[in-house]
């Protein structure tokens, strides 16, 4: 009886780059330069992270002590929450920068995945929303129509916060084709739609500058386990910062905390909504900020990666906004891009995180046999490639890596890309 063949492991990867070559590619390539930045951002201790994020004095820093003093909620929690409030609160004011022609406002889109039970929800309603109050908040609805109308009859939800616990079954529903038009008005809800719909009672509603805030919460392992490849080259997905929360290693039975300290957080939140109320509410976006980006990026990622590269840039303008506006700045200066990329930092080793549970640590490997072959090999044949590296079943998924290769130089790569017969 002859010896039966070792079955290789399916990579879910390698078929959606065939099914999604470019953007599945751009996206592992990110994959690779991400881990490298990743080993270098989990040195530090948690709570010191967390305040690190934190202008001092701030009623921002007041409210992460008070959640690490008084709970045993992660901090980080009340951190991004409290960004996203005050973010959208700022949207709401006309608080914006510019990038060229292009008006940025500081509306960030933040998903906070932590443990049943770590009291993320009580965070935001209990901590967080007691001292940045006054907030709008974006109604539940289940059909764009409905969304559309409330937007065109009430103006001022078009700059609100959409907080939503349990999200995991709100990507679930958009994956459906009977709710693609949510989809595509939560994708326009981002960054100034228009948006509009045909009725039948009202015929066309139509709603322009839409700038929703959108903080939600699920749990980790849900999430972690209901997340596809796919998913994450999903533009709704795409709008989102990760934010895995640290954990936290001891127990307080009873929440107690002091009214008066959140008292004086909520003071400073008023004051600086005042403050910002007599000011102008353009902070121009300073040359040196960008170029700051720009080295940031480049330091640690291929900035062939052009849709990574606008897109964490974007996101890093909306918290250097936010932080500008927190420290009384009348322009968005390198301080505050320096403050927005630590932001970043947490949200990249989220992603990182995500995309481990997802065999991207596996399909990295993959490509370095693949490299490690070709080392060995410099004579080979694709055909040969297959066959030697174990867990490559086709042509087409060497190919896929092959490419991955040759972006990044390597000339063995490229040539076994242009042949196509046996020399």
């Amino acid at each position: 009886m002859g010896r039966r063949k070792k079955r290789s492991r399916e990579y879910p990867i390698l078929k959606l780059i065939e099914q999604k070559e470019r953007e599945a590619k751009e996206l592992l390539n990110f994959y690779i330069d991400l881990k490298r930045r990743v080993e270098e951002i989990r040195e530090k201790d948690d709570i010191q992270k967390v305040l690190a994020l934190c202008v001092p004095g701030s009623f921002i820093e007041d409210l992460v002590l008070l959640t690490y003093k008084h709970t045993d909620i992660p901090p980080s929690i009340a951190f991004f929450s409290g960004m996203v409030l005050l973010g959208a609160k700022l949207t709401s004011m006309d608080v914006h920068t510019t990038l060229g022609k292009q008006k940025v406002y500081p509306n960030l889109w933040v998903l906070t995945l932590a443990p049943s039970g770590s009291g993320k929800t009580y965070a935001v309603k209990h901590i967080v929303g007691q001292a940045i109050d006054e907030i709008e908040e974006f109604p539940g609805t289940s059909t764009a129509a409905a969304a559309v109308k409330m937007l065109a009859e009430y103006p001022h939800k078009r700059r609100a916060v959409v907080l939503r616990d349990e999200v995991a079954q709100l990507f679930k529903m958009l994956r459906k084709d009977t709710y693609s038009d949510l989809k595509d008005f939560f994708l326009r809800a981002y960054d100034g739609g228009p948006i509009e719909r045909q009725t039948k009672k009202d015929g066309l509603v139509k709603a322009e500058d839409v700038y929703l805030s959108f903080y939600g919460t699920t749990v980790l392992a849900t999430f972690a386990q209901s997340l596809r490849a796919e998913d994450l080259l999903d533009g709704f997905f795409q709008r989102f910062l990760l934010h895995i929360a640290e954990e936290v290693d001891r127990i307080v039975p009873l929440y107690i905390v002091p009214s008066d300290k959140l008292e004086v957080a909520r003071e400073k939140f008023h004051a600086l909504i005042e403050l910002t109320s007599d000011r102008d509410k353009h902070l121009p976006l300073t040359g040196e900020a960008v170029k700051l980006y720009e080295q940031w990026y480049t330091e640690f990622f291929n900035k062939e990666h052009e849709s990574y590269y606008r897109r964490y840039m974007f996101a890093s303008i909306r918290y250097a906004t936010i932080y500008a506006a927190l420290m009384g700045s009348d322009r968005v200066d390198i301080a505050h891009m320096g403050y927005a990329l630590r932001a970043i930092d947490w949200h990249l080793v989220s992603l990182y995180e995500i995309m481990q549970s997802l065999a991207f640590d596996d399909y990295d490997l993959l490509v370095r046999r693949v490299e490690e072959y070709l080392k060995k090999h410099p004579d080979c044949t694709r055909r040969e490639v297959v066959q030697g590296v174990w867990g490559i079943r086709t042509v087409k998924q060497l190919n896929a890596i092959l490419e991955l290769l040759a972006l990044k130089g390597n000339r063995k790569a490229e040539e076994l890309l242009s042949s196509t017969t046996r020399k």
